[in-house]
C-alpha cells in the first residue's frame, strides 16, 4: 500500500491528518482509500475512511497514466480551494469524499476506527468512552465491562449510546452538575464529567451503565441501551457426595421486563446416570426492582440492579438462603419475600434430562 499525505494540522491535543491510500487490487471496494485520522497526545487515534476501487483513480485523475499522482494532484487542489481541510467537523472531510464517490456511482465502503476513553478500570471493571461509534448513523456510548481474564467479552459489556447530535445536549446536563472542563471539545468535555463523576463517587465500578443512562435520559438524548440481561451467580457449591452443583443465581432483564431469581442442581454424568438438572425458579416484573431494594435495605449509591444483587448476597450471608436447606426452600422464601413487598410473584420451573 502507498500512501499519501495530505495535510497536517495541530489542533490542540491531536493532529489531525488527511491521508490517501493506493494499493493494488481488482475489487469494486478496495483499492482507494481516503481516511481522515486523529492521533491524540496521549496516544489515542480515531479515523473515518471511505474506500472504493480503482475505477475511482481513473475518473478522479481523468487519465491513465500517472493516474495516482494526477489523483493527488486534485485533492490538493480541493484543500487550497477550502473544499477539504481543518475547517470540516471530525468526520466531515470523509464525508464529502464519499459524496463524490457516489455522485461518480462507484460503491463505497465506510469505516474507521472510533475514540476510545477510558473512564475507569477497578479490578476486572471496565468504564469507557466511545465516541464516532459505527459508520451510519454514528453515535457515543458508555460502555461498563466485566472482563474475564483480562479479555474483553461482547457478553460482558453493558452500554447506554445515543447519536452523536445529542452530545452537547448530554455535556450541558453533566456541566451543570459537575462544572465547565474548560475544553474547547465536547468529547473531552464529557470525559471530564465522567471523570469527575468517578472521583465524586457517583460512578461506582458496579452498576455504572445504569447510573449513566438516568443521566442519558435526564438529557433528553435518544439513548439506546444495550446488553441488558443480566444473570448474577450468586452462589455455586459442589455436593461431592451426589456429584451436583448447586447454584442460586438472580437475572435482571429489563428488556424482557422480568427479575427471576433461580434454586439450580445440576447433576453431572456419572456411571449409569446420564445426568440431569433441574431448577426452581420465581420471578417478578423488572418495574418491582425499586420496591424490593427498599424492602430488602439496599446500600445507597449504585445502580438498582447492582443494589438488588447485593441485596441477596445479604440474604445468603445472614444464612436466610443458601446451600444444605430442603429442596426448593431457597425459591419459597425468595418468593415470600416478593409477596412480603407487595409485588407480583409467578412460580418458573425447568428440568432437563441427559438422553445420551
Amino acid at each position: 500500500m502507498a500512501t499519501v499525505e495530505l495535510l497536517a494540522t495541530e489542533e490542540g491535543d491531536r493532529r489531525r491528518t488527511l491521508l490517501l491510500q493506493f494499493w493494488d487490487s481488482t475489487s469494486d471496494l478496495f483499492g482507494f482509500r481516503f481516511a481522515e485520522v486523529y492521533d491524540e497526545r496521549g496516544g489515542g487515534r480515531h479515523t473515518f475512511e471511505v474506500d472504493t476501487g480503482r475505477r475511482a483513480i481513473a475518473l478522479l485523475a481523468k487519465s491513465t497514466v500517472d493516474s495516482e499522482r494526477k489523483v493527488v494532484e486534485v485533492f490538493r487542489q480541493r484543500i487550497a480551494a477550502g473544499e477539504l481541510g481543518p475547517h470540516l467537523p471530525p468526520g466531515g472531510n470523509r464525508d464529502l469524499v464519499e459524496r463524490w464517490i457516489l455522485d461518480a456511482g462507484l460503491p463505497r465502503k465506510v469505516g474507521g476506527r472510533e475514540r476510545v476513553h477510558e473512564v475507569l478500570r477497578a479490578g476486572d471493571r471496565h468504564l469507557t468512552l466511545r465516541f464516532w461509534v459505527g459508520p451510519r448513523p454514528q453515535t457515543f456510548c458508555f460502555e461498563e465491562e466485566r472482563r474475564t481474564g483480562g479479555h474483553r467479552d461482547p457478553a460482558n459489556v453493558d452500554a447506554v449510546s445515543a447519536p452523536m447530535g445529542d452530545l452537547e445536549r448530554l455535556v450541558a446536563h453533566l456541566e451543570g452538575r459537575y462544572g465547565k472542563a474548560g475544553r474547547p471539545r465536547m468529547d473531552d468535555r464529557l470525559a471530564a464529567c465522567f471523570a469527575a463523576a468517578v472521583e465524586a463517587g457517583d460512578l461506582p465500578p458496579e452498576g455504572a451503565r445504569d447510573v449513566a443512562a438516568a443521566w442519558f435520559a435526564a438529557a433528553g438524548t435518544a439513548a439506546r441501551q444495550t446488553g441488558l440481561a443480566h444473570t448474577e451467580r450468586l452462589l455455586r457449591v459442589h455436593r461431592a457426595d451426589t456429584d451436583c452443583v448447586f447454584t442460586l443465581t438472580l437475572t435482571t432483564d429489563p428488556q424482557e421486563g422480568t427479575i427471576t431469581f433461580r434454586e439450580q442442581y445440576e447433576y453431572l454424568p456419572r456411571p449409569g446416570d446420564p445426568g440431569r438438572e433441574y431448577a426452581y425458579g420465581v420471578r417478578t416484573p423488572y418495574t418491582s426492582i425499586r420496591r424490593l431494594n427498599e424492602v430488602l435495605g439496599a446500600a445507597p449509591g449504585g445502580g438498582e440492579e447492582a443494589r438488588l444483587a447485593q441485596c441477596f448476597r445479604d440474604l445468603i450471608a445472614a444464612g436466610r438462603i443458601g446451600d444444605g436447606r430442603p429442596l426448593r426452600q431457597a425459591r419459597d422464601r425468595v418468593r415470600e419475600l416478593f409477596a412480603e413487598a407487595g409485588v407480583p410473584a409467578e412460580e418458573t420451573n425447568w428440568n432437563w434430562m441427559n438422553s445420551d
